[in-house]
């Protein structure tokens, strides 16, 4: 990796302050930035810290972040949270970089039929950034089964002008799809399927952190035996991290009374009879806190627990993986681990307009309502 150069180059730029009095300093500092990214960087190659420019130039983080950030909007610099700032120049095999300037005009999403309330909100998450890009959204929905050739013949726009979203497939589908689109041509962005070593860029959520920030929670509110429903299919990716993170999670803490709990999905009669027979057996146990690892088992859930007579929280601490509308406005509303699905699909834009085999890994956040409280002594 190329070292920065000399932070000494912004002194000049520190010194021109005074002659405009017009401009605003944050606009100042990104129009000197961006000559000096001109003049001074190559492709690739790492930017100065964030701290090391305010500091150098004598004005707020806050001036030198909101600098950058519109930097990173236009498609000069490329942001990481834990590997920090890096240039994105134009070149050979590489999408022109300054926003705008690509030739894709519209952006396809391929999801299952049998989507979730989670990718919806995905889908218009990302409706909204192609809209203020001047891009159109088109929805190409496909059986779980279906072969990838088949699906992928609905698309008929040119390769050159749609970018294409993998979207809640699963990892072999993704695999599939992204072999078959790439050969026609298309630029490919998956979300929510992290495959270790799979070469095509991916946004996604650290699931590790979002269970840790769930347990934390609850650990915190002095809570000991807690169960994790695990209602999510096996074989997905994301469903292995939330089960590996906290099947770590207790072993690190010696919290020897909490437990997994792996609904049968087997079991006829769809999603209420799954979740009532894990159920009647996760209470038999008695956990004063249950962890859902999705927004759909919590819900049902929560109305097996009201059924029973059950009081959230004075009984039982109840929270989930994913925020939604229905247990956002739940009785009582959820505690949650929520995605930054506004945040993702501004970055799923980002890939587009910069392809690398990228995997952005995004912070999730928690959100404490009225369903998680001490238990009862």
């Amino acid at each position: 990796m190329i070292d920065s150069p000399p932070i000494r180059i912004l002194d000049q730029l520190a010194a021109s302050y005074n002659d405009d009095a017009q401009t605003p300093l944050h606009e100042i500092v990104r129009s000197g930035l961006n000559e000096i990214i001109d003049e001074h960087f190559v492709d690739g190659q790492r930017f100065w810290p964030e701290t090391a420019v305010s500091e150098r130039l004598n004005v707020s983080r806050m001036t030198v972040r909101r600098a950058l950030n519109v930097l990173s909007d236009q498609g000069r610099l490329s942001r990481h949270r834990a590997r920090g700032t890096f240039v994105r120049k134009s070149g050979p095999g590489r999408a022109p970089a300054i926003q705008g300037s690509t030739a894709i005009t519209s952006v396809g999403v391929f999801i299952p039929y049998l989507g979730s309330p989670y990718w919806s909100d995905v889908i218009d998450e990302i409706a909204v950034v192609s809209a203020a890009t001047g891009r159109t959204l088109h929805v190409y929905a496909h059986d779980r089964e279906e072969e990838a050739q088949s699906a992928a013949a609905q698309l008929v726009t040119n390769p050159l002008n749609e970018a294409i979203v993998l979207l809640g497939n699963s990892q072999h589908a993704t695999i599939e799809l992204h072999s078959t689109l790439v050969q026609r041509g298309f630029r490919i962005v998956t979300v929510d399927m992290p495959i270790r070593g799979f070469p095509v860029p991916y946004v996604g959520v650290d699931n590790d952190m979002g269970v840790h920030m769930a347990i934390q929670h609850l650990t915190d509110l002095g809570h000991a035996r807690i169960a994790m429903l695990s209602y999510e299919p096996p074989q997905n990716v994301n469903t292995q991290l939330r089960v590996n993170a906290f099947a770590s999670i207790i072993e690190e803490r010696s919290l020897s009374e909490s437990f997994l709990f792996r609904a049968d999905l087997t079991i006829p009669g769809g999603t209420p009879r799954v979740i009532a027979a894990a159920m009647e057996q996760i209470w038999e146990k008695r956990p004063t806190a249950l962890f859902c690892d999705s927004a759909g088992g919590a819900s049902v859930a929560l109305k097996w627990l009201a059924e029973k007579g059950v009081e959230i929280p004075r009984e039982l601490s109840l929270m989930c993986f994913d925020d939604a509308l229905d247990i956002r406005f739940a009785r009582p509303p959820m505690s949650c681990v929520a995605q930054p699905l506004a945040q993702m699909a501004r970055r799923v834009m980002d890939l587009i307009d910069r392809p690398e085999a990228e995997h952005i890994l995004l912070p999730p956040t928690l959100i404490v309502r009225d369903s998680t409280s001490p238990p009862r002594m």
